[in-house]
């Protein structure tokens, strides 16, 4: 039988090691500990708005993913007020958090797509559309879900033929499945 216990702190220790391999043990517990102020279970009894503390930690957040502190602050105090409800601006960065790897799975299977995109009989494809190859296969949806017929009659709709020498550009659509991430950079 499997002790539960054990295996999760084995994981968590392995996650630990490979995610946290170049920093030392105490940056770990550190960026931990900066991302319990965005739970509010986890405050203080007596916490009042301004936080110090609570600020400290938001700004430490902000710095080791990009943000602009100021941007997040009066969010941070609304929060500390109302502690039932988060609002939009630090969910932002929750999301953030959520999508720090606890694996290099992804880089390594990029890669993989990499080495098949980029092969002897297509070795003069541009970095840009090597880029855009390797998005569409990690983040795109599998071809069994495209449904080409919405296209083809748009495109016989407007009268093109593969000859027509009027062309109009083609709308940009996209997968809404990453739309939150990518509106956090947007």
């Amino acid at each position: 039988m499997l002790n539960r216990n054990a295996f999760l702190q084995a994981l968590i220790d392995n996650l630990s090691g490979r995610l946290f391999s170049d920093v030392s043990q105490n940056n770990l517990q550190s960026l931990l500990a900066d991302l319990d102020v965005l739970d509010s279970q986890k405050w203080l009894s007596c916490v009042e708005s301004p936080w110090l503390e609570g600020e400290n930690r938001l700004k430490s957040l902000c710095d080791r993913f990009s943000l602009d502190f100021s941007v997040y602050k009066e969010s941070f105090r609304d929060y500390i007020d109302e502690p039932t409800k988060m609002p939009k601006k630090l969910m932002e960065i929750t999301a953030v958090a959520n999508t720090l790897p606890v694996t290099s799975a992804d880089c390594e299977r990029g890669f993989s797509i990499m080495n098949n995109i980029c092969s002897d009989d297509r070795n003069r494809l541009l970095v840009k559309r090597i880029s855009n190859l390797i998005f569409l296969s990690l983040v795109g949806p599998p071809v069994s879900q495209f449904q080409p017929s919405s296209y083809v009659k748009l495109w016989l709709r407007g009268h093109r033929l593969a000859d027509d020498t009027r062309t109009r550009v083609a709308s940009q659509s996209c997968n809404t499945r990453y739309d939150r991430i990518w509106k956090l950079f947007g």
